[in-house]
């Protein structure tokens, strides 16, 4: 990225998005716990000058007024560690345990299979291979979401939201979730945390920092944008081998491909391979992989990647195709006025060759693009032009 370009920064700025709606003020019953004062005790007092009567005490927020009348969909809570952020969050109910059985695959540990899938994509996590794992044997990240996922309806308290996943993660995460609450109209979900980053991502009506002992009204908050910078690349085998054990049905890729790959602040997230269409229909093409790495799944990367590409190929008077069976790419095209079903739409998938196995049965979606004047993109994306692009000037 050159140098005049200014890097995404995980410091929040509240100035002129937020309004300030009262101060908090501090209850006044503490809450008291008392120790056996004991050898350990006596060697912290003396050595770090700290009275020590084995008795702490702990004056908890009381809750405004207003908070007991406001609507909202979603509401964060936020401090730094021993701000009495659990004990706030008790006003407004306890966080659910979720429990798992280890015997049965992620996705049927959901009483409604389609409500399954729709909130693993609701919280980004979009790998079809780990909805049909055992949630024990999932990573830190994987583990963070589909605990999310079972969890998240009206009145839910989620504690610790993003504490102990990577930040990458948090952010994608956020933002999936709170257009899925949302979408969904679900009323009072509120998300504690020790994190600020993902406030501009997940976007809450209101936050209760008890840092600054405010609650704030952040309902014209402006959502992040995150920049997002394509190349075309030539080293398609090694590009490969980053993305291959994530595709949702395939391992395989058609060297004759063009590759396209997608970077967020330096790091590779995601790849598009497209190949020539041979038939009828001149200056013909087909998406052959898309794939978006986990960490990022759930901030429209796929969808933009998807998308700039082919209007690129467009306005060079090409005709793009796709077909697939991911759930959450079809529902994102057939809602798009951008994309048409085509007539194998909906159609049982044939084999073309070694690298087209498909499943028995399996029920494939077929869409041609056709792009829209504007060309406007997701707007929740900037896309900006790397320096040096192997072959070609996307901007």
């Amino acid at each position: 990225m050159s140098d005049n370009v200014e890097q995404l920064t995980l410091e929040l700025s509240f100035n002129g998005q937020i309004n300030k709606v009262c101060d908090l003020v501090r209850g006044g019953q503490p809450l008291i716990s008392k120790v056996q004062i004991d050898e350990g005790t006596q060697l912290a007092s003396k050595n770090f000058d700290y009275d020590f009567n084995g008795i702490n005490e702990f004056y908890p927020f009381k809750l405004p007024k207003v908070l007991e009348t406001l609507d909202f969909n979603i509401l964060v809570i936020v401090g730094a560690s021993g701000s009495g952020k659990s004990t706030f969050s008790k006003y407004f109910g306890k966080q659910e345990k979720i429990e798992w059985d280890n015997t049965k695959a992620i996705i049927s540990n959901f009483n409604d299979k389609n409500e399954a899938i729709e909130k693993l994509c609701a919280v980004g996590l979009n790998s079809i291979p780990t909805w049909c794992k055992p949630r024990n044997v999932l990573s830190v990240g994987e583990g963070f979401r589909v605990d999310l996922a079972r969890a998240i309806k009206d009145n839910c308290v989620i504690d610790e939201f993003t504490s102990t996943v990577d930040r990458n993660v948090a952010l994608s995460c956020s933002k999936s979730i709170g257009n899925y609450i949302r979408k969904h109209s679900l009323k009072k979900c509120v998300f504690v945390s020790c994190h600020k980053d993902f406030i501009d991502t997940l976007c809450p009506d209101y936050v209760v920092d008890l840092d600054d002992e405010c609650l704030y009204d952040t309902r014209g908050i402006v959502r992040r944008r995150f920049e997002l910078s394509i190349y075309e690349k030539e080293n398609k085998r090694e590009i490969w081998n980053i993305f291959r054990k994530h595709h949702y049905l395939s391992k395989d890729l058609n060297m004759a491909c063009k590759m396209y790959v997608a970077y967020l602040n330096e790091e590779i997230v995601g790849m598009l391979a497209m190949l020539p269409l041979p038939g009828m229909i001149k200056n013909a093409y087909r998406i052959h992989r898309l794939v978006v790495l986990p960490d990022y799944q759930g901030l429209g990367i796929g969808i933009a990647l998807l998308e700039q590409i082919s209007q690129m190929y467009i306005n060079s008077h090409a005709t793009i195709y796709i077909r697939s069976s991911h759930i959450k790419l079809y529902n994102a095209l057939n809602k798009s006025n951008r994309w048409i079903t085509t007539a194998r739409n909906g159609t049982q998938s044939p084999q073309y060759g070694v690298l087209w196995k498909v499943i028995d049965n399996r029920i494939a979606y077929s869409f041609k693009y056709i792009g829209n004047i504007e060309c406007s993109l997701n707007n929740n994306l900037m896309f900006h032009e790397k320096e040096k692009v192997e072959k070609m000037k996307l901007f």
